[in-house]
C-alpha cells in the first residue's frame, strides 16, 4: 500500500548508511541507524513510480484477467524493485543481528512502564513494519507470504504488549483511568495502519483475527488514520477471504486476493473497497466495488456493493498515471 505523498517526484540517491556494529549499545545508537535505513529505504517509493510509469500502467484490456495477471507479475518481478529489496533484506538482517542482544536485555530488565521498555517496542515494531510490508516482491507467492507468519504473529503479539504497556503509562502520568495509548504509538510507529495491512494480508486466520481485534479496541485516531475505518476494512475482508476460500488452488486464490484494493475518503469516514466475487448464477468471478460509511463508533458499518469507479482497471494504475501527469 502507497501513500501519495510517499511518491516523490526523482529516485535521487540517499547518503549510504554507517556501517552497522555487531551489537547496539543503546536504543539512541540503533535509532540513529534506523533513521538513516529509512531515509535510504524511501528511494522505494520513486523506483515503484519508475517502474509503473514505464509499464505505461495497466494493460487496456484491464478486465481481463491474463492481462492483469502478466500486469502484476511483471510489477512484483521487475528486476529493479528486486535488486532494491535484495539489498534492503540483507541491511536488514543486520540491523536485527545487531538490535536483538539489546531489545532482549532492555525488555528483560525494565519495568513495563519505563519509558526504555516502550521505546524498544516501539522500534522493533518499527523494523517488523518493514520486514513485513515494504518488501513487494515476497508477495508474489503465497508460499512467500505464508513463510512470513512467525514474523506476523510477533507484530501482534507486540503490538498488543506495546498498546497496554502505553496505556498503563499513560495512567500513571496523567492519572486518569483511561489513557490513549496512540499518544505514545501513532506517528512515527504506525500501529493501526500495519494491522490493518496484517489483517489483509497475512495467511493465518488466527493471527489476522488477533489484528482485528486490536483494531476494534484501538482508540479513534492514529496519526493520520481513523482507526474506525481500518478496523471496519479489517473486518470486512473476513468477508472476501470466506469467499474467496470456496474454490481454487492456494496459487489461485491468492492472484485473486491480488484485486482487493481499498480507498479511504473524506477523512476515513468512507472506504471503498474492490475485490474478486464468485456470481451466483455463471460461477465466474468477477470484480466488484463495496462502500462502507464509517461514523460513530457505536454504530455498525453498511456496506453498499456500487458500479465499478472509472475503467475497472487497478487504482494503484490510475494512482500513478495521475502522479505523472
Amino acid at each position: 500500500m502507497m501513500l501519495l505523498s510517499e511518491l516523490p517526484r526523482s529516485a535521487t540517491p540517499t547518503p549510504s548508511t554507517a556501517l552497522i556494529p555487531a551489537t547496539f549499545r543503546s536504543l539512541d545508537e540503533f535509532e540513529r541507524h534506523w533513521t538513516l535505513s529509512r531515509r535510504s529505504q524511501a528511494r522505494m517509493a520513486s523506483i515503484m513510480a519508475d517502474t509503473m510509469q514505464a509499464s505505461g500502467g495497466a494493460p487496456p484490456g484491464s478486465l481481463d484477467d491474463a492481462a492483469l495477471a502478466r500486469f502484476y507479475d511483471g510489477l512484483l518481478s521487475n528486476a529493479r524493485i528486486r535488486d532494491f529489496c535484495a539489498d534492503a533484506r540483507r541491511e536488514m538482517r543486520a540491523l536485527d543481528a545487531a538490535f536483538a542482544p539489546l531489545f532482549d536485555a532492555v525488555v528483560a530488565d525494565a519495568e513495563p512502564g519505563d519509558p526504555a521498555y516502550l521505546k524498544a517496542l516501539h522500534l522493533r515494531l518499527q523494523y517488523l513494519g518493514v520486514v513485513l510490508f515494504e518488501d513487494p516482491p515476497q508477495y508474489a507467492c503465497v508460499e512467500t507470504v505464508r513463510a512470513r507468519t512467525p514474523v506476523f504473529r510477533e507484530y501482534v503479539s507486540l503490538a498488543a504488549t506495546a498498546l497496554g504497556a502505553a496505556a498503563r503509562q499513560g495512567r500513571q502520568q496523567s492519572g486518569e483511568r483511561r489513557a490513549n495509548p496512540a499518544a505514545q504509538l501513532s506517528l512515527q510507529c504506525g500501529v493501526a495502519f500495519n494491522l490493518c495491512l496484517l489483517a489483509l494480508f497475512c495467511r493465518d486466520p488466527l493471527v489476522r483475527d488477533q489484528a482485528v481485534a486490536l483494531l476494534e479496541g484501538y482508540p479513534g485516531q492514529d496519526g493520520l488514520w481513523n482507526t474506525r475505518a481500518l478496523h471496519a476494512l479489517a473486518a470486512r475482508n473476513r468477508v472476501v477471504e470466506r469467499a474467496n476460500a470456496v474454490e481454487g488452488t492456494d496459487e489461485e486464490r491468492w492472484r485473486r486476493l491480488w484485486r482487493r484494493e481499498m480507498v479511504f475518503e473524506e477523512a476515513g469516514e468512507r472506504v471503498l473497497l474492490r475485490y474478486l466475487d464468485r456470481d451466483a448464477e455463471s460461477g465466474e468471478w468477477r470484480l466488484v466495488e463495496e462502500v462502507g460509511e464509517v461514523r460513530a463508533r457505536e454504530e455498525q458499518v453498511c456496506w453498499r456493493r456500487q458500479p465499478l469507479t472509472g475503467s475497472g482497471a487497478p487504482l494503484l494504475a490510475d494512482l500513478y498515471a495521475f502522479y505523472s501527469d
